[in-house]
């Protein structure tokens, strides 16, 4: 690139280049959000299709038009280029994503050329990093792409757990247990008597519950389950309550925690059954891990 007086001269071909490689990383982070990354040969063809695509519509920044113009366009594209990557489907969501992803790498690009004191030019249809080193802007483009994975994670992270993990106390007479309890969408076990829901505890709440003297004859039952491994019974006994707390951020349960601020459901009833080892449903997900699989009709009465 050279510059003449206030007008900066841009080239094609490094246009082409530096847009396909962004484009790329843009379109990766969009398919990270929505979860739509296949390492298949067909999706690796449309990826590609799509980064060529993006380099190609950079060379729109030589026109002139107006604002309206400009946006319009750009909406287009995008509509156009995720239909061509990811399919029709929430298309108009994956777009709004796909340009918001573009205008947030904007700013980062603007914050970079003006830190590394070099010209370059950013419009919504392309960007061009001028006199910046490739060095530069590769480590750019990968801290980029790092940080905005590493976004999209956490936030995954925390609608998972806001979604399916609560902070759960156990009410059996006198007795109060608490744990932290997984809201299983597979759980759809029931008492075959009573007709009430089973939520199914670990081997560290189980013996937490015969400790302290909750295994009460007129409370003990059995619970027929069948999974794809076999069928069998399972010893349970019968809850006045569970509480459900949603569990505040940064916190970690244990038998003395506090949980959330109010009960987001009081279930009234519910079988607690024997299950075998130990859960670790959440930690795949950033949390502590869970002891107490909760049946899926707990949904219905979440506040």
């Amino acid at each position: 690139m050279q510059r003449k007086a206030d007008h900066v001269i841009i080239y094609g071909d490094i246009l082409i280049a530096e847009n396909m490689v962004i484009g790329g990383v843009i379109m990766y982070i969009t398919a990270e959000i929505h979860r739509r990354w296949h390492p298949d040969r067909f999706f690796i063809c449309r990826f590609a299709a799509g980064c060529v695509m993006c380099g190609l519509f950079s060379l729109t920044v030589f026109m002139h038009a107006g604002v309206p113009a400009k946006m319009t366009a750009e909406a287009c594209f995008a509509l156009l280029l995720c239909l061509a990557v990811f399919g029709k489907h929430k298309l108009a969501v994956v777009s709004a994503t796909f340009v918001l992803v573009t205008y947030f790498m904007g700013g980062f690009t603007m914050g970079l050329l003006l830190l590394t004191e070099n010209s370059g030019v950013y419009t919504g249809t392309g960007i061009y990093t001028g006199d910046m080193k490739a060095g530069i802007l590769a480590i750019f483009t990968a801290l980029f792409t790092v940080t905005a994975k590493r976004a999209v994670i956490l936030v995954r992270r925390n609608r998972f757990s806001e979604e399916h993990v609560f902070d759960v106390e156990l009410i059996i007479g006198e007795i109060r247990i608490r744990t932290s309890g997984f809201v299983d969408t597979g759980n759809q076990l029931r008492d075959p008597v009573s007709g009430k829901p089973v939520a199914v505890a670990d081997s560290s709440v189980w013996n937490k519950l015969s400790e302290a003297g909750a295994m009460a004859g007129e409370r003990m039952c059995l619970i027929p389950y069948e999974t794809v491994d076999g069928s069998g019974l399972m010893y349970g006994v019968r809850s006045d309550r569970i509480r459900m707390y949603r569990r505040p951020e940064g916190s970690l349960m244990d038998e003395t925690a506090k949980g959330g601020s109010g009960p987001a459901a009081d279930v009234r009833g519910c079988i607690i059954a024997q299950g075998k080892g130990s859960f670790d449903f959440d930690r795949d997900h950033g949390g502590t891990g869970c002891s107490l699989l909760l049946p899926v009709y707990v949904k219905r009465v979440i506040r």
